[in-house]
């Protein structure tokens, strides 16, 4: 297997989280591709991290991929053209919003949501918090993983509108999303 110099577990989640915190979730624009994508790019020391979605009506989906950045010479450091770009982990993601709503209820529904990808903890930065609940007026954000453990895992997370006593009531946007290494050496 082939060793990496300078990759860590510990180093790829705090530069995705970074990333994460970068991108989407906190409210920049993306950049328009051909055939109607989008997508958001961030980029450290180590990693790039791309993100690139299709949206069509309430569904869009996506794929985040991070290059790991092998440095082959110290003057790779001064030109992009001794940086040799490996891929080493993705995530897919489909989402939607599953009911009509008004574009007031719409702008809450993503507003809740970047707000709880804010939150992502450090320990598994695929998504927002697991089992924590994020709750903004009658709107709440859950995520579900069995799996939090992002060298391989694969979870759901959804907003729903919570009736008078605080109880779900309706799902109103759900999200499915897998991920992992592509080679398991990079998993150390």
């Amino acid at each position: 297997m082939k060793v990496l110099d300078g990759f860590t577990l510990s180093r790829f989640k705090d530069s995705l989280l970074e990333a994460k915190k970068s991108t989407y979730a906190s409210g920049k624009k993306p950049v328009k591709l051909p055939m109607g994508a989008k997508e958001f790019v961030f980029e450290d020391e180590y990693f790039l991290y791309t993100d690139t979605y299709h949206e069509e009506g309430e569904s869009f989906s996506g794929l985040e991929l991070v290059y790991f950045k092998e440095l082959h010479n110290k003057e790779a450091l001064i030109s992009s053209s001794g940086i040799n770009h490996i891929p080493m982990w993705h995530m897919k993601y489909d989402g939607r919003i599953l009911v009509p709503v008004d574009q007031e209820r719409e702008k809450q529904i993503y507003s809740l949501l970047k707000k709880s990808l804010l939150k992502a903890p450090r320990e598994f930065p695929a998504r927002g918090p697991i089992g924590k609940p994020i709750i903004e007026g009658d709107l709440q954000y859950e995520n579900f993983s069995d799996e939090c453990d992002i060298r391989n895992f694969s979870g759901e997370e959804m907003i729903t509108l919570l009736n008078e006593n605080g109880k779900r009531s309706e799902v109103l946007y759900e999200l499915d999303y897998k991920g992992q290494f592509f080679n398991p050496s990079f998993q150390s």
